[in-house]
């Protein structure tokens, strides 16, 4: 059995001050067997990051994946709704140029503000 693999890409982890108050989306996939969840948040990371990067109001996007539960996680926050919508249009889009073949329909999507959050200093974090 592999370690889970996440990967981050985030803003400006300085700016904005709290994430409270912010967009979060979640979406969670079931990987079909003939497919690997790592290798999809390798996908994930070099061809949609760049594009979910662009979206107004990015803050972070975090992906999950757990290859023996066949689970993955995506994380998306964003300074409002808008954004968040728009995250999930380029996602959709991102999919059916070929990754939605690896995932099992009816994916779970759980969306709202952010009402707590804690964050370690990056500085922290690098030892």
């Amino acid at each position: 059995g592999s370690a889970p693999l996440a990967s981050a890409q985030v803003a400006s982890p300085e700016a904005g001050g709290s994430w409270e108050g912010r967009y979060a989306v979640i979406r969670i996939r079931q990987v079909k067997p003939e497919y690997s969840a790592e290798e999809l948040a390798r996908t994930v990371r070099d061809g949609f990051l760049p594009i979910v990067r662009e979206v107004p109001g990015f803050v972070a996007y975090f992906v999950i994946a757990n290859e023996a539960a066949r689970t993955w996680i995506s994380i998306g926050v964003f300074a409002d709704k808008a954004g968040s919508d728009e995250s999930t249009a380029r996602a959709i889009e991102f999919g059916q140029r070929g990754t939605h073949d690896w995932v099992e329909p009816d994916p779970i999507f759980v969306d709202g503000v952010i009402g707590a959050a804690a964050l370690a200093a990056l500085a922290a974090l690098s030892d």
